[in-house]
């Protein structure tokens, strides 16, 4: 239902939907090499330019394809939830182009505000609107420039809506700023990481007599569990239970008779996924404090299991590291999007360890506390991200009217 004093209108009678520039064009005539955006680089509420590529273009085509600033990007699709994300560009890099998978819609600013359209497509309401008309594979979907065009945008008075996209853009300034606190607590935590276990500089750093060592002689890698005969159900864990920073999100119980042929772990155990692209966002998670004696999960997983002595949470930290990522990803093997790391290289994996076991509880304490540190800041922009979701469309339901400046 459109709030009062409302109108609904087709966005593109109001707006000019552009597509982008196709890869891989051969034998082009008076070639130049610009930088382009990729879907990679446009996210959900905000733009990703950390790196960008060049593409090659016809000269006469350039002007087609350039972004102006007060565009408003919205991505073609992807996984669910990159249907209709985007952010508005403000200019950012000087004669950049978009990908054909992003569409750059220009607005007419008399009429509508690009902020106010960004934040309508980006909401629940406008989510569900391209999620209605796409088109469908498994996991994945799409939308055409025939849709977007027919996306109805709800339009308030032009004074309303510039107001609601000034307190939006209040929302995404802490949002930006939340991210940032992500962004440095990330890199805290793989310096730490680093520095504690992964640099030989810091070999006897507080004494701790750090020995380098391979992960197969901390932990077992694959050793597996009977699972129990048991009427009770037990954990089980799916990739979609652990986060892309490798805490463990939930999990859901199980028929322990449904567990035959997963992989099964117990208490302390470390589990690292083996499968692109888990496996290169980071998903991982040490299994503690369970109630059961056994759990299974996955079979896209590998579980380490600490060898006596051996402080489980070092394993784990160690496994979350950017360097033990980068290796991984490099040792690879597989098809495209299939690619798998070994249990060999997980066995192989050098580290610098502490030999007591009161020097592993010192330093999984302190990496503990950049975990945690990372966590904090992780759940505040979520926090904030879901606050600006329910204002959002609280205002489109019409539920929360915005208070205008009375003229003079």
């Amino acid at each position: 239902m459109v709030p009062e004093g409302w109108k609904c209108v087709p966005l593109g009678e109001i707006a000019d939907v552009r597509t982008g520039v196709a890869k891989n064009k051969k034998e082009l005539a008076d070639p130049v090499e610009l930088p382009y955006l990729r879907v990679a680089n446009v996210q959900d509420g905000r733009l990703d330019l950390n790196e960008i590529k060049t593409i090659e273009i016809e000269r006469r085509q350039v002007e087609r394809y350039s972004l102006a600033e007060g565009d408003v990007l919205m991505t073609e699709g992807g996984d669910f939830d990159k249907l209709g994300r985007g952010d508005v560009w403000r200019g950012q890099i000087s004669q950049c182009l978009h990908q054909n998978r992003i569409f750059a819609v220009r607005v007419d600013s008399d009429v509508l505000s690009p902020y106010f359209l960004s934040s309508l497509s980006g909401s629940s309401y406008g989510k569900d609107y391209f999620l209605s008309c796409a088109k469908r594979s498994t996991n994945l979907a799409s939308i055409n420039s025939s849709q977007l065009k027919k996306f109805p945008v709800i339009l308030p008075s032009l004074p309303e809506h510039k107001r609601i996209a000034e307190i939006v853009a209040v929302w995404d300034k802490a949002i930006s700023i939340a991210e940032k606190l992500v962004c440095n607590g990330s890199a805290q935590r793989n310096i730490q990481i680093s520095r504690l276990l992964e640099n030989d500089s810091y070999g006897n750093i507080e004494s701790l007599n750090y020995q380098k060592v391979a992960l197969g002689d901390l932990a077992k890698i694959n050793a597996f569990t009977e699972i129990p005969k048991t009427e009770r159900s037990l954990l089980f864990v799916s990739m979609k239970d652990v986060s892309e920073r490798g805490e463990l999100l939930g999990f859901e119980r199980r028929d322990s008779k449904t567990g035959a042929g997963c992989t099964r772990f117990i208490n302390k155990d470390v589990l690292v996924a083996k499968i692109t692209p888990c496996f290169e966002n980071g998903k991982g998670a040490c299994v503690s404090g369970l109630d059961d004696e056994v759990g299974f999960g996955s079979t896209e997983f590998i579980v380490l299991r600490a060898l006596g002595g051996v402080d489980s949470r070092l394993i784990y930290h160690s496994t979350i590291g950017r360097k033990f990522r980068i290796q991984g990803e490099r040792s690879m093997q597989g098809s495209a999007g299939q690619k798998r790391i070994s249990p060999d290289f997980i066995r192989k994996y050098q580290l610098f360890f502490p030999s007591s076991i009161c020097g592993q509880s010192k330093v999984s304490n302190i990496l503990d506390c950049a975990v945690d540190i990372e966590r904090h800041s992780r759940k505040i922009l979520k926090n904030i991200k879901e606050q600006r979701s329910t204002l959002i469309h609280n205002i489109i339901a019409g539920k929360l009217r915005v208070k205008l400046d009375k003229v003079a």
